[in-house]
């Protein structure tokens, strides 16, 4: 048994500078912190820490955008911002992820206590789920035990599924035609035909748009078959409640898609140029639908481009329908 693990430390302070999808690859690496140790904070964008305290994975966050924070990006030349210190200085153990170097230097500078650095993702081309390699990295430094790596995220199930609200009557089917690239968005027309597939079998479906989604809704509006309500949301926590609501979910490689499976909903994904092994959403009821191209997958990685998106054109609504389907049967909807 690690000293670590069988000592627990009373403050932990988690930093991260992602967005969504790659934040709630942290999920299960707080739900596991929280077993162990008396308190887990989060230093992260706002929507996210409210997000992360509404799910019981964390005691408190703040904001990283707060100009109270900014002192943790100064140059090494900067004076010692005493606040800042003393802030850092409360904590037993810090887990940064981040690929910075320098901020964990100039976070040590202000006397922050160890200092864990992580990068937030594994190396491009490394076939290795997220989640499973974060997890790997902080049983190597001694705070999660190696035996726990959970498959599938199945302790964040365990735990996040019992908030679910599931009413008598069957909710909506979800559908998010963006993500956080444009490059990774199957073509909004096949989300619309998939809608009156949806719409032909008795099934109720939703449109739902992020804030610099909102180009999206003009094509949803053109089209005279698009009846269904389209919700443009801004807020995290709105988005769980229309999750909680739902009965499943039909998206890209997103965020959304991630917090929909990591919540216990049944999550279709369509995958185009981002690679499922590494970023398939967590969860019990999640499929994939890939086309395996010989180019894709090539998200991650800077030196190629590609303008074709071949790897989406043998991903047909037909075919997403079916995988929604047979993964919802075992359900009532």
């Amino acid at each position: 048994m690690n000293p670590i693990l069988t000592m627990a430390l009373k403050k932990i302070l988690i930093i991260h500078q992602g967005a969504l999808g790659d934040f709630i690859m942290t999920f299960p690496i707080m739900i596991e912190l929280r077993k162990t140790h008396f308190q887990v904070d989060a230093l992260c964008q706002k929507k996210l820490g409210d997000l992360a305290r509404k799910l019981n994975l964390i005691e408190r966050s703040f904001p990283l955008e707060s100009a109270a924070f900014a002192p943790l990006y100064g140059g090494l030349s900067d004076r010692i911002d005493l606040q800042t210190a003393t802030f850092l200085q409360s904590y037993d153990r810090i887990i940064l992820f981040s690929f910075s170097r320098s901020l964990q230097a100039n976070m040590e500078r202000f006397g922050a206590p160890v200092v864990l650095r992580i990068p937030p993702r594994p190396p491009v081309g490394e076939k290795i789920h997220v989640s499973r390699f974060l997890w790997s990295r902080l049983a190597r430094a001694g705070l999660l035990e190696k035996a726990g790596l959970m498959s599938e995220a199945s302790t964040v199930i365990q735990h996040l599924t019992l908030q679910r609200c599931i009413e008598a009557a069957p909710g909506p089917v979800l559908i998010h035609p963006g993500s956080g690239s444009r490059k990774k968005n199957w073509p909004l027309e096949n989300f619309i035909r998939l809608e009156k597939m949806l719409r032909k079998d008795g099934l109720q479906a939703e449109f739902i748009l992020g804030p610099a989604e909102t180009y999206l809704r003009e094509g949803l509006a053109a089209s005279p078959a698009t009846i269904p309500p389209i919700h443009i949301v801004d807020d995290l926590l709105q988005v769980l409640r229309l999750i909680k609501s739902a009965c499943g979910f039909i998206g890209n490689d997103s965020g959304l898609s991630h917090l929909a499976a990591i919540t216990g909903l049944p999550v279709t994904a369509v995958f185009g140029p981002s690679d499922p092994v590494r970023w398939k959403p967590p969860g019990p009821a999640v499929v994939v639908v890939h086309s395996g191209s010989d180019c894709s997958p090539c998200h991650e990685d800077k030196s190629r481009t590609c303008n074709s998106m071949e790897c989406f054109k043998g991903i047909s609504p037909q075919k997403v329908y079916a995988a929604f389907r047979e993964l919802v049967k075992p359900v009532q909807i």
